[in-house]
């Protein structure tokens, strides 16, 4: 408990055994660093957790292709569990292995990124966002390739209905020389007689 209760009217106290429960109206900011540049906060009347995440306390950026982010999370027995000990009946949980995770991004060009039996909410968020911008980038392609087609079928219409016209077209010449040569051999077969 924490912020003292004069200062917030409704008393705070643990309704189980066992409970931690705390209150601050000024939020709680948790650094796990010296520097006080990695670690959580709770702002003030917030309801969840917010990773520090300023591009100021970042450094040694890599950039990530999507598309094998794509191709390694398609590989993952992707599902729903449940922990053992837990009733499977109220607490089931979807998501990937924390071993899957590490093995296909556990390692960038400058080091480790996590470990093999957790995945830090951060990394899952990043990992996510990488595969959706991939996902988007597919999305932009496939319109383009869509107009592509589209443009491709309205040439090749073009295309068979001048091919119609012109066998058309040289349908009726050949009947016309036809009946040309037609008429020349009679005329000639007449001249004969």
């Amino acid at each position: 408990m924490g912020g003292g209760e004069a200062a917030y009217g409704t008393p705070t106290v643990n309704d189980t055994d066992n409970q931690m429960m705390m209150r601050f109206a000024g939020g709680y900011k948790l650094y796990t660093n010296a520097e006080a540049t990695v670690g959580a906060q709770l702002a003030p009347s917030d309801n969840s957790w917010s990773v520090i995440s300023d591009r100021r306390k970042k450094e040694k950026f890599c950039v990530a292709d999507g598309e094998v982010f794509l191709k390694k999370i398609a590989k993952w027995d992707l599902g729903s569990w449940n922990y053992k000990g837990q009733d499977a009946a109220h607490h089931r949980h979807y998501g990937p292995m924390a071993q899957d995770f590490y093995a296909a991004f556990g390692r960038d060009a400058y080091g480790v990124i996590g470990n093999d039996t957790t995945i830090n909410q951060a990394d899952m968020m990043g990992v996510s966002m990488i595969a959706i911008q991939a996902l988007e980038r597919r999305s932009a392609e496939v319109a383009q390739l869509r107009e592509e087609v589209a443009a491709l079928k309205a040439q090749l219409n073009d295309q068979q209905k001048q091919n119609m016209e012109l066998r058309a077209s040289l349908g009726d010449r050949l009947d016309a020389i036809e009946s040309e040569l037609r008429k020349n051999n009679t005329v000639t077969a007449e001249g004969r007689k």
